[in-house]
Protein backbone atom coordinates (compact mmCIF):
# COMPACT_ATOMS: atom_id res chain seq x y z
CA UNK A 1 0.00 0.00 0.00
CA UNK A 2 1.44 3.40 -0.52
CA UNK A 3 0.41 6.56 0.83
CA UNK A 4 1.34 10.69 0.42
CA UNK A 5 0.98 13.32 2.36
CA UNK A 6 -1.20 16.52 0.89
CA UNK A 7 1.79 19.32 0.34
CA UNK A 8 -0.50 22.22 -1.45
CA UNK A 9 -1.31 25.50 -0.27
CA UNK A 10 -5.27 24.90 0.16
CA UNK A 11 -7.44 23.25 2.33
CA UNK A 12 -7.45 19.50 1.06
CA UNK A 13 -11.60 19.02 1.96
CA UNK A 14 -12.51 22.22 0.36
CA UNK A 15 -10.58 21.97 -2.82
CA UNK A 16 -12.21 18.28 -3.13
CA UNK A 17 -15.77 19.60 -2.55
CA UNK A 18 -14.83 21.61 -5.94
CA UNK A 19 -14.24 18.81 -7.75
CA UNK A 20 -16.91 16.74 -6.80
CA UNK A 21 -20.71 18.02 -6.58
CA UNK A 22 -21.68 16.20 -3.30
CA UNK A 23 -24.80 17.81 -2.83
CA UNK A 24 -26.04 16.51 -6.08
CA UNK A 25 -24.32 13.06 -5.17
CA UNK A 26 -26.37 13.07 -1.73
CA UNK A 27 -29.66 14.04 -3.58
CA UNK A 28 -28.83 10.69 -5.36
CA UNK A 29 -28.37 8.45 -2.55
CA UNK A 30 -31.44 10.02 -0.83
CA UNK A 31 -33.86 9.69 -3.97
CA UNK A 32 -32.44 5.90 -3.82
CA UNK A 33 -32.83 5.89 0.01
CA UNK A 34 -36.13 7.60 -0.09
CA UNK A 35 -37.55 4.93 -2.65
CA UNK A 36 -36.44 1.38 -1.22
CA UNK A 37 -36.51 1.90 2.18
CA UNK A 38 -40.18 1.68 2.37
CA UNK A 39 -39.73 -1.39 0.21
CA UNK A 40 -36.95 -2.65 2.78
CA UNK A 41 -39.24 -2.69 5.85
CA UNK A 42 -41.86 -3.98 4.31
CA UNK A 43 -40.67 -7.11 3.23
CA UNK A 44 -38.49 -7.49 6.51
CA UNK A 45 -42.43 -7.54 7.95
CA UNK A 46 -43.92 -9.85 5.64
CA UNK A 47 -40.99 -12.12 4.94
CA UNK A 48 -39.58 -13.78 1.75
CA UNK A 49 -41.75 -12.10 -1.32
CA UNK A 50 -43.10 -14.29 -3.63
CA UNK A 51 -41.01 -14.17 -7.07
CA UNK A 52 -42.69 -12.27 -8.90
CA UNK A 53 -42.74 -9.07 -6.17
CA UNK A 54 -39.53 -9.88 -5.81
CA UNK A 55 -38.59 -9.01 -9.46
CA UNK A 56 -40.99 -6.26 -9.68
CA UNK A 57 -38.72 -4.80 -7.02
CA UNK A 58 -34.98 -5.72 -8.13
CA UNK A 59 -35.09 -4.77 -11.50
CA UNK A 60 -35.75 -0.64 -10.58
CA UNK A 61 -33.95 -1.18 -7.59
CA UNK A 62 -30.92 -2.75 -9.52
CA UNK A 63 -31.01 0.09 -12.29
CA UNK A 64 -31.41 2.86 -9.89
CA UNK A 65 -28.37 1.64 -8.20
CA UNK A 66 -25.98 0.78 -10.69
CA UNK A 67 -25.03 4.34 -11.58
CA UNK A 68 -23.86 5.53 -8.13
CA UNK A 69 -21.03 3.74 -7.45
CA UNK A 70 -19.74 5.56 -10.52
CA UNK A 71 -20.59 8.84 -9.54
CA UNK A 72 -19.15 8.29 -5.82
CA UNK A 73 -15.68 9.31 -5.57
CA UNK A 74 -14.68 6.61 -2.73
CA UNK A 75 -13.05 9.21 -0.70
CA UNK A 76 -11.76 8.61 2.29
CA UNK A 77 -14.41 9.73 5.67
CA UNK A 78 -12.57 12.80 6.80
CA UNK A 79 -12.39 14.15 2.85
CA UNK A 80 -16.62 13.45 2.77
CA UNK A 81 -19.43 15.94 3.74
CA UNK A 82 -20.04 15.19 7.49
CA UNK A 83 -23.64 13.97 7.01
CA UNK A 84 -22.64 11.94 3.69
CA UNK A 85 -25.32 8.98 3.18
CA UNK A 86 -23.94 6.94 0.73
CA UNK A 87 -22.88 3.94 3.69
CA UNK A 88 -26.59 4.11 4.80
CA UNK A 89 -27.69 3.50 1.13
CA UNK A 90 -25.30 1.19 0.36
CA UNK A 91 -26.61 -1.01 3.05
CA UNK A 92 -29.49 -0.55 2.05
CA UNK A 93 -29.36 -1.88 -1.05
CA UNK A 94 -27.15 -4.62 -0.01
CA UNK A 95 -30.07 -5.69 2.45
CA UNK A 96 -32.37 -5.49 -0.60
CA UNK A 97 -30.17 -7.56 -3.25
CA UNK A 98 -29.64 -10.21 -0.61
CA UNK A 99 -33.67 -10.26 -0.41
CA UNK A 100 -35.02 -10.09 -3.44
CA UNK A 101 -31.73 -11.60 -5.73
CA UNK A 102 -32.76 -15.48 -5.88
CA UNK A 103 -36.54 -15.27 -6.21
CA UNK A 104 -36.27 -12.81 -8.76
CA UNK A 105 -34.01 -15.06 -10.72
CA UNK A 106 -37.09 -18.16 -9.85
CA UNK A 107 -39.50 -15.91 -11.88
CA UNK A 108 -36.64 -15.22 -14.76
CA UNK A 109 -36.63 -19.13 -14.37
CA UNK A 110 -40.46 -19.71 -14.07
CA UNK A 111 -41.47 -17.00 -17.13
CA UNK A 112 -38.89 -18.32 -19.77
CA UNK A 113 -38.33 -22.11 -18.34
CA UNK A 114 -34.33 -21.85 -18.70
CA UNK A 115 -32.60 -23.60 -16.06
CA UNK A 116 -29.79 -22.29 -13.90
CA UNK A 117 -26.59 -22.59 -16.08
CA UNK A 118 -24.25 -21.54 -13.15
Amino acid sequence: MCAADYAAFSDLAQTVSDWWDFPAIQTQYAAFTDTYAPVAERLAAEGEPDPAEAFRHYVPLLTQWRRLPYLDPGLPTELLPPDWNAVAARQLFQRLHAVLLDPSLDHVRTVTGLEDTA
